[in-house]
């Protein structure tokens, strides 16, 4: 049966002038709009991994709080955990709607998510009916779109409806799918919310020169259109 194309509809980015990359130089990094990423005050920082080979990334993300100390002034509150689809008992992780509900409930109002949790993403995000209305900002990593491809349009799909992508990076440690898009990518959400209206979006040519950096040094950046 072939493989699903990409539905390139739903990657279709927002223009904005504003971007910013935040990171390291050599690990993807994020970039960002620097006028919704000023306003917001709530930053749920959360690691998902049971594989040892993760061992050395998960205690990076135990330092997000720290390094984003450096691009977020004021008020800001964080909640550390590790964060999944829903509580788990058995391996200590918070439910998203949880960890979102506990930032409203510090008082945050302008909520930022980042989320690499190693193929979690899509169990995760297809609650965001849930949780979503309260995140303004969304950094996702999704794994694996090449072995299942429906299951990331139906995703993208169920993100449509509260928010828009406004960059996407290619991770060139993973292949491109059959019809061109990578495998692995970063993809910075906002909320249509918060964006001025009307909104329009645009298939884009990436990487761009000036914001993106290659995840992996064996490689140049993926060059891809969405």
């Amino acid at each position: 049966m072939p493989e699903e194309p990409v539905d390139r509809s739903l990657t279709h980015a927002v223009h904005r002038s504003d971007l910013v990359r935040v990171g390291s130089d050599f690990d993807g990094g994020e970039v960002v709009p620097a006028e919704v990423l000023a306003a917001c005050d709530g930053i749920p920082c959360g690691l998902l991994s049971g594989k040892a080979k993760r061992v050395a990334d998960d205690r990076a993300r135990l330092a997000a709080p720290w390094r984003y100390g450096r691009f977020f002034r004021g008020d800001v509150r964080h909640v550390r955990a590790f964060i999944g689809p829903s509580d788990g008992m058995d391996t200590g992780t918070v439910g998203i709607e949880r960890a979102v509900g506990a930032l409203r409930a510090r008082g945050a109002t302008r909520i930022v998510l980042e989320m690499d949790i190693e193929g979690a993403e899509y169990e995760t995000l297809a609650g965001v009916a849930r949780w979503g209305e309260a995140v303004d900002f969304l950094l996702v990593e999704f794994h694996g779109i090449d072995a299942d491809t429906a299951r990331f349009n139906a995703v993208m799909g169920e993100l449509s409806r509260l928010f828009v992508p406004v960059h996407l990076h290619g991770n060139n440690s993973a292949p491109l799918t059959a019809d061109g898009f990578p495998s692995m990518v970063e993809i910075t959400f906002a909320a249509r919310r918060v964006l001025p209206q009307p909104i329009e979006v645009a298939e884009r040519a990436y990487p761009d020169e000036h914001l993106d950096r290659p995840n992996s040094l064996r490689g140049p950046d993926i060059s891809f259109r969405a």
